[in-house]
């Protein structure tokens, strides 16, 4: 199941109500979630390449399914395809933790600068945020990934990271707030976040 940027944004919002930001935020454009009472913006992006994107979804189809490695092969009948990208879902099944933690960092790196490049065509508010999803990096990374990001010159003046069942708030002040999801809140946010994207396509 593939999930839109109306998906994602709106999953953010539903998370947000969890923080201290409360569930002021409206899903809009330019940035995505804006919070006018307490005069917010937060703009979201998923954290991966347009291949990455297609693996996910296409794993996201069979993933939680009992199914056995080798049937997972066989549901695909082109021999070019399962080479090239069963090697990759299999290490997106794994824990993650054979990934060049370097390499992770750089990439969220390259994310915030093309955000940031951008700023300026966005509604500006007192407070601008950016929210990154990524579900490959691990909770020891956030650290090492605001130190590089207050070494640089960026427009945001914090950064909300969410690693599936994890929220990370980094703040410029040096602050990280960091806030647990538990698995009944995932499914509801998963759940009112596709409703959401059906009805607003």
């Amino acid at each position: 199941m593939y999930m839109s940027n109306i998906y994602f944004e709106k999953y953010a919002q539903l998370t947000l109500s969890l923080t201290d930001f409360g569930d002021s935020f409206v899903v809009a454009d330019k940035p995505d979630l804006q919070d006018f009472e307490h005069n917010i913006g937060v703009e979201v992006v998923c954290v991966e390449t347009p291949e990455e994107g297609i693996k996910r979804s296409v794993w996201n189809q069979f993933a939680g399914k009992g199914l056995t490695s080798n049937e997972f092969r066989d549901k695909f009948e082109r021999e070019d395809f399962r080479q090239s990208v069963i090697p990759d879902l299999e290490y997106m099944a794994m824990d993650g933790r054979h990934g060049n933690a370097k390499t992770l960092i750089v990439e969220m790196l390259d994310f915030i600068r093309r955000k940031n490049e951008k700023f300026t065509d966005y509604k500006q508010f007192e407070q601008n945020g950016l929210y990154l999803f990524n579900c490959h990096m691990f909770p020891e990374q956030i650290g090492d990934l605001q130190q590089k990001i207050f070494k640089e010159d960026f427009h945001f003046d914090f950064y909300i990271v969410n690693l599936i069942n994890k929220l990370y708030i980094i703040f410029k002040s040096g602050i990280i707030k960091e806030y647990n999801i538990s698995h009944e809140q995932l499914k509801s946010f998963k759940q009112e976040a596709l409703e959401y994207e059906k009805n607003n396509q």
